[in-house]
């Protein structure tokens, strides 16, 4: 008796299923649509990023607000009720500490964000080294009321050695004792570098309502009837209006421009031009911030309030903006393997149902799911039968995160 195709190719599926329950994975990946060589994300549109900070600075709580703004989480994380997506851990719940670096990927206004939560707590800094390692740029989280702190330095160095570039997110800005000027002072003189500010915090303490913004020029504020903070109102500011808020943004903006004027040729050529402060575009200052970013001559500075749900969308905003993309990296081992795989298994986990499974940045080259490939060092013949539910796919391409099992 001849069956239809489907159902024997359903059959025999099943059959593996049984005999070979290591093939699940497999299985489960045959389902799925195939993507054209055509149809992959552009390079430029990528960001490998990670976020690093002292303990209790509030990583995994700015980190849930990027999910819930980009739209891949319906709710808002809290750490202290234990119901993060990044903090998965029983452990990790019930201290409401991060303990393992967790992947994520999400996007926002174009973009495709490949992010690493890692942990702040001294004890698990090997956590922090091995996810730097496949990183292009990092987002340090600071306690707006404490600065630099121990924790900080030692990520800052680890982030020094892989030649990360940076930017500075100041959270916690609704604390009575929050100060952008603390902070600014610790970043120069306990990290030796030359920061960038590019928004300022209205309102002080529990008053603290938004940010203005000194290279789109706008006054961006939260409503208190936006109770998760996904509504915001943008202003122009007025320049010609005399007040003590329009002297600082302009003192602030022309400080910036001066700080940009001396590592970026255009910029300076305009200030030799006696080109007005106002008169400077938003697209030069970007382009020239950015620049600077990836030569890692300035950190840029964000301030906000994780918790609160306030000014978390500019920080999205600055890491599509001035983080590098893959193309702005120069990965120099990659040339030698032209257009074949080249891939960095950089941890091993293990999970209850799937076994070993390995966190993996590729460099160059295509990994398809199901594909048998040769890793060095360890015992031949592993296999690739799946990768995470959150970056899943049926080709990947140079320069991707993603998560494999490990098959004998």
């Amino acid at each position: 008796m001849h069956l239809p195709l489907k159902t024997s190719i359903f059959l025999r599926r099943l059959k593996y299923l049984f005999v070979h329950p290591w093939m699940r994975c497999r299985v489960i990946h045959t389902s799925l649509r195939r993507q054209n060589d055509t149809d992959h994300e552009v390079m430029s549109k990528i960001r490998n990023i990670g976020v690093i900070a002292h303990i209790d600075a509030g990583k995994t709580t700015t980190t849930e607000r990027m999910l819930y703004y980009s739209g891949f989480s319906k709710y808002l994380g809290d750490v202290d009720r234990g119901n993060t997506v990044m903090d998965y851990m029983e452990q990790e719940r019930d201290r409401g500490i991060t303990i393992t670096s967790a992947a994520i990927t999400f996007n926002w206004e174009g973009h495709k964000i490949n992010l690493i939560d890692t942990p702040g707590h001294v004890d698990f800094t090997v956590e922090v080294e091995r996810s730097l390692r496949v990183l292009d740029g990092a987002v340090t989280v600071l306690d707006a009321s404490a600065g630099v702190e121990a924790q900080t330095l030692t990520v800052w160095r680890q982030a020094d050695h892989y030649h990360i570039p940076r930017l500075v997110y100041l959270n916690k800005m609704d604390k009575s004792t929050a100060s952008l000027d603390l902070c600014l002072a610790s970043l120069r003189n306990k990290l030796h570098v030359e920061p960038l500010v590019l928004n300022l915090p209205v309102g002080t303490g529990k008053e603290f309502v938004g940010v203005q913004d000194l290279v789109h020029m706008n006054f961006i504020e939260w409503s208190s009837a936006s109770k998760d903070g996904s509504v915001f109102k943008k202003t122009p500011i007025d320049l010609q209006k005399s007040s003590k808020s329009t002297e600082e943004f302009l003192k602030a903006r022309t400080d910036l421009i001066g700080q940009l004027a001396d590592v970026d040729e255009h910029i300076a050529d305009l200030v030799l031009s006696d080109t007005k402060i106002e008169c400077f575009t938003a697209q030069d200052i970007i382009s020239a911030i950015r620049s600077a970013v990836i030569k890692q001559k300035l950190v840029p500075v964000l301030c906000g309030s994780s918790l609160k749900n306030k000014a978390v969308q500019p920080l999205l905003d600055a890491i599509t903006l001035y983080l590098p993309s893959p193309l702005d990296i120069n990965y120099g081992f990659a040339k030698y393997y032209g257009s074949h795989l080249c891939a960095l298994a950089f941890k091993v986990t293990h999970d209850v149902q799937r076994g070993p499974l390995a966190f993996v940045r590729i460099y160059s080259g295509v990994l398809k799911s199901g594909a048998q490939i040769l890793i060095l060092i360890v015992p031949p013949m592993r296999g690739v039968a799946g990768c995470l539910k959150y970056m899943l796919m049926n080709f990947m391409m140079c320069p991707v995160l993603l998560l494999a099992t490990l098959l004998q």
